[in-house]
Formats: C-alpha cells, structure tokens, sequence
C-alpha cells in the first residue's frame, strides 16, 4: 500500500494482491499490511503456530536480489522464486534453512557459484536452479542430500563434471545438467541409477550429442541419459543466445518437469 495508516489504500492494496500459492492455500492480503505475515499474498504458515513454512513468487516478476536474512525463517519448507528477474548470488546462509525440502530458483538471474552450504540441507528434495546465469562447478557435496528427487541446473555457465557423488542420491528421479560447460563423461555410479525397466531416473540429460564441442559429457542413450544436448551458449555479458533451436524447446521441456514434479507433491 501506498499509505499503511489509510484504509483505502490498504483496501485497494489487498484486491490488487494476486499471488497465488501452488497448494492453494495460503495469504491474499498485500505485503506490509498490519497483519499477520501469514496472511500476506504467497505465504503458508503452519495450522497451529504462526512459523512461516513456504514462500511462493512463481511468475511474479519479483525484482532485486535473495536476502540474506531468510536464515531466520527455522520452520520454512518451501521457498519459491521461480520464473521473476532476481538476480544476485545465492546467498550462503541458506544453507542454515534445516528444514527446507524445495528450492525453485529457475528462470531468474542469479550469478555466482552454488553455495556449498546448500549442500547441507539435509530434508532438500528438490532443486531447481536452470535458467539463471551461474558458474563454477558441482561440488562432491551434492552427494549428501540423500532426499533429493529433483536436480536441475540447465542452460548455465556450469563447468567442471559432473560429481561421481551423484551416484549416492537413490531418489532421484529427475537429473538435468544440459547446455552448461561441463566435460568428462557421465560418472557410471549415476548411470547405474538410471534403470529402464524400474525408472529409477526418469530424466538424465547433458551435453553429449556432439563429441567435437568443446564442452560435451560422454553419455550414452538410453542406456544413460535420456536425450543429449549441444553445449549451446553463446555468453556476453549479461546475454545468453541459443547457438541451435532444438525441436523439443529446452524452456518448454523444463516447465514439463516443473508440471510433473508439482504432481508429486503433498
């Protein structure tokens, strides 16, 4: 609102709020009214006590950067930002978020490395990071998130291979690691989770349909991986062009996984 002390504006703040929670349930009141925070648009708070459990800005086009204060927030479980223009790093102090199981950062413009300390969260079972402008590589420490079902960090600067700590991760159903700079071949711990017949890996991808590129991961289809990609950024600055178009749209694709994974959850 525009005055929190005028009830009108405060009125037409609130009718304004359109924010909507995945679940369905949760605040539809403008950010900063003199309520409950709970009550605010894109927030749940548990039934009983008034600790904040999900955040969710999905297509919100929220703006300016992730903060660092969020460590305060001991009971939250979700923290949706998907598909806005924050940009900045991730903040490492998320890593002291115990109880957080998803984090969807996708479609945004985040830089900078993942922060180790993500790999601390012991409940993590989704995330989300494609479509961003990150760097750095994948540290071995992915391989203590022994919950996480969904990995995806498609169409970034990534380099480095991919973690043969991966192979650890016996829930995982989604692996995506396509148009990034990564080299190496795809570890064959991870591949032994990838089972046809039982599908225990329902998507593995990477950069490995052409083995001239620069950037390509060794990975055989479909014995391993579910499709190959070209490694296919072209970066400038804050400026990321396709170098191909291919058939199945990468950002479509994405948001299919992101349907699917929405099915799975409670």
């Amino acid at each position: 609102p525009e005055d929190l002390n005028d009830a009108a504006s405060v009125a037409e703040a609130n009718a304004n709020c359109n924010i909507v929670v995945d679940s369905g349930v949760g605040g539809t009141d403008a950010w900063l009214t003199a309520v409950s925070e709970c009550n605010w648009g894109g927030m749940v708070c548990e039934d009983n006590e008034n600790a904040l459990e999900r955040i969710d800005f999905e297509s919100n086009n929220l703006q300016g950067t992730i903060p660092f204060e969020l460590q305060e927030l001991s009971q939250l479980r979700f923290l949706h930002l998907e598909e806005g223009k924050t940009a900045g790093i991730i903040p490492s102090e998320l890593g002291n978020l115990s109880s957080l199981e998803e984090l969807d950062l996708n479609f945004n413009l985040l830089v900078g490395p993942v922060p180790d300390t993500i790999y601390n969260l012991a409940e993590l079972k989704e995330l989300d990071l494609n479509d961003n402008l990150l760097e750095g590589s994948l540290s071995p420490d992915i391989g203590k998130l022994s919950k996480l079902r969904f990995f995806q960090i498609s169409k970034n600067r990534i380099t480095g291979t991919i973690p043969t700590e991966m192979g650890q991760l016996t829930e995982l159903a989604i692996a995506n690691f396509d148009r990034n700079q990564m080299m190496g071949t795809m570890p064959q711990e991870v591949c032994n989770l990838r089972d046809i017949e039982n599908g225990l890996i329902g998507s593995l991808t990477c950069d490995c349909l052409d083995s001239s590129a620069k950037f390509y991961v060794e990975c055989q289809t479909p014995q391993c991986c579910t499709q190959c990609f070209e490694p296919s950024l072209i970066i400038t600055g804050d400026i990321r062009e396709d170098e191909v178009v291919l058939p199945d749209n990468r950002a479509d694709s994405n948001k299919k996984n992101k349907k699917n994974k929405k099915k799975d959850k409670v």
